[in-house]
C-alpha cells in the first residue's frame, strides 16, 4: 500500500468494536489502554487513538506512526506493519477520536524486555525499577551483553536492528517496554511497533524548540574523542 492511501482517514465507531486490547505498562509507574479491536477484510486491526494523559501529544503523532512505519516496512523490515489514519466516534474520555489503524501481529502472547528479566533476573542487568520517563536515553549495553542475548542470537540480532531503527527515526521513548518478544517463538522480537515519539513529528508550532532537540538528539550520537582516537588508529 502506497503512503498517500494510509494518509486516508478511516472511520470507526468504538461501539462496533469486537472487543479491546488491554495493555498494562510493566515498569514502576502503572497505566492502563483500552485499545478498541476490529476486523476488517479478515484481520483483526487495532485502533490506536491519540492520548489525552500522553505528554506533548498532537495529531503529528498519528502521522509520524504511519510515516515510519511505511520508511522501515519498504526498506528495513517488511513485517513491520503498516499504521493508517484514522478517527474512532464515542471513543473513552481518556482519549482523543483521532488516531491510526494497524494490524495485530504476532501470535498474541506477548511479554517484553522489562517482564522477561523480572520473571528471570540476571545478574548486571539492573532494569526493575526504571521508570518510563519520555525524552530520556535508555542504556541497552548490559541487555546486549547478557548471558540470555549472547545465548539468543537471534534475540540479540534482532534487538541490536531494532535499536538502530529507533535511532533512524530519532525516537524520544524507545524504552525497555517497547521491544515486545512473541512467546510461542522462543521469545524471539516481534517486529517493530509504536513510532509515535519521533523527534522531526515534535513541537509542529515551534521549530526552534524541534531544531534544539533534533541538533541535541545528533550531539548525543557523537562519539566521545577517546573513541575518535581508537577509530583512526
Amino acid at each position: 500500500m502506497e503512503i498517500k492511501e494510509l494518509l486516508k482517514p478511516l472511520e470507526v465507531d468504538y461501539n462496533g468494536r469486537k472487543g479491546n486490547l488491554n495493555v498494562e505498562a510493566s515498569g514502576v509507574v502503572k497505566s492502563k489502554k483500552y485499545f478498541p479491536i476490529y476486523e476488517m477484510n479478515g484481520k483483526i486491526v487495532i485502533f490506536k487513538p491519540l492520548s489525552k494523559t500522553k505528554p506533548l501529544t498532537t495529531e503529528f503523532f498519528s502521522y509520524a506512526e504511519v510515516y515510519w512505519s511505511y520508511v522501515i516496512n519498504r526498506f528495513f523490515d517488511n513485517r513491520t506493519p503498516l499504521y493508517r489514519l484514522a478517527k474512532c466516534q464515542n471513543i473513552e474520555e481518556k482519549y482523543y477520536e483521532k488516531g491510526t489503524l494497524v494490524e495485530k501481529i504476532g501470535s498474541g502472547n506477548f511479554t517484553n524486555l522489562l517482564e522477561y528479566f523480572n520473571m528471570h533476573p540476571e545478574k548486571g542487568v539492573e532494569i526493575r525499577d526504571y521508570v518510563n520517563y519520555c525524552m530520556m536515553d535508555y542504556d541497552y549495553t548490559f541487555i546486549l551483553e547478557s548471558n540470555y542475548v549472547k545465548g539468543n542470537k537471534e534475540v540479540g540480532s534482532e534487538l541490536a536492528f531494532q535499536i538502530l531503527l529507533s535511532i533512524l527515526r530519532m525516537d524520544q521513548n524507545f524504552h525497555y517496554e517497547n521491544v515486545n518478544l512473541d512467546e510461542k517463538n522462543d521469545f524471539v522480537p516481534v517486529p517493530p511497533i509504536d513510532f509515535e515519539f519521533s523527534t522531526p513529528f515534535l513541537y509542529p508550532e515551534d521549530l526552534e524548540t524541534r531544531q534544539y532537540y533534533i541538533n541535541k538528539y545528533f550531539n548525543n550520537l557523537v562519539f566521545p574523542t577517546e573513541m575518535h582516537q581508537i577509530l583512526k588508529k
